[in-house]
């Protein structure tokens, strides 16, 4: 009986020994980063489980403010690739994007003749409108960053990285090519949804915390009115929310929106004054269920429904 124990217990330790030893820095496999949650969404969407992706900044944190630990910005050495948003939103991590060459691949830069043609057709409207004061207008410095939240952008957009991907990552080709016919289906469904029900609206308005939605608004004519903060951080001054307060008067607005990310008081202060609803908006989607870019868009969509 003795010498059946001893057997065993050689055995097992034996097989004790030959286990492989678990490294930490094992390669996974190819890593592509992305600044914000919702090119996360959109990246995950096209490449799979066939390669690791990741957002630099939590869904849940204010893509205006974050910044990362030291521990975060390994990642950007390991990463084969890194999708940003650009037009200045991820300037808090501009110093190490810098160095990252041409694993960079900025959003902007692919869009930038949509872009271009909506900075004219502003710079057409405050000429068409030039009557206004300066402290009428709200802007935002340069270009509106808020890329994401137009399904017409994510289409060409999910277009440019579809060839970056393919060439980039050639093994996964029929993946990522299948892949992206699936977005691009659904982003155009999305898109119809949205114009058709927006028909069914007459002249529907809006005013959210800050202005996230002015694509999502240009492409679908919505009255975008104006929003709490001009700039992130920046709280309005009395006279802000009196010109606002004006604007929802004027338009017969029911609701407000705030964002998870924000400090809501400055907008519950006008929903008290004007007798708003508050609702919630996230652009970001860190406090939505949404698995896909288009599920966040629609998300959102439903919530600004009840504003009309």
């Amino acid at each position: 009986m003795k010498k059946i124990v001893h057997i065993l217990s050689f055995i097992l330790i034996c097989l004790g020994a030959c286990k492989a030893p678990v490294d930490k820095n094992q390669d996974k496999g190819p890593l592509i980063l992305s600044s914000i949650h919702p090119y996360e969404l959109l990246l995950k969407q096209m490449v799979g489980d066939a390669i690791e992706v990741r957002s630099m900044i939590p869904p849940n944190a204010s893509v205006h403010s974050f910044s990362p630990p030291p521990s975060d910005l390994k990642d950007l050495h390991k990463a084969e690739l890194i999708v940003i948003n650009g037009l200045g939103l991820e300037d808090m991590l501009k110093q190490s994007l810098d160095k990252a060459g041409n694993k960079l691949i900025d959003s902007s830069l692919l869009l930038s003749d949509l872009i271009a043609l909506d900075s004219l057709n502003q710079v057409r409207e405050q000429l068409i409108h030039n009557h206004q004061t300066e402290d009428e207008h709200h802007h935002h410095t340069g270009s509106d960053p808020h890329l994401w939240t137009s399904p017409r952008m994510m289409m060409k957009l999910a277009t440019k990285l579809k060839a970056e991907l393919v060439e980039r990552f050639t093994d996964f080709a029929p993946l990522i090519n299948h892949n992206y016919e699936t977005i691009y289906s659904e982003l155009s469904a999305a898109d119809e949804l949205i114009k058709n029900e927006r028909k069914t609206f007459t002249d529907p308005a809006l005013v959210t915390y800050h202005n996230s939605f002015h694509y999502f608004c240009r492409d679908y004519d919505i009255h975008y009115l104006g929003w709490v903060q001009s700039s992130p951080g920046k709280e309005p001054s009395p006279r802000d929310l009196v010109n606002l307060g004006a604007k929802i008067r004027e338009h017969g607005v029911r609701c407000i929106f705030v964002e998870p990310q924000q400090d809501p008081r400055s907008a519950e202060v006008l929903a008290k004054e004007y007798d708003l609803q508050i609702a919630s908006l996230d652009p970001i989607g860190g406090s939505l269920n949404a698995t896909t870019i288009t599920e966040l868009i629609l998300t959102n969509w439903e919530a600004m429904k009840q504003a009309f």
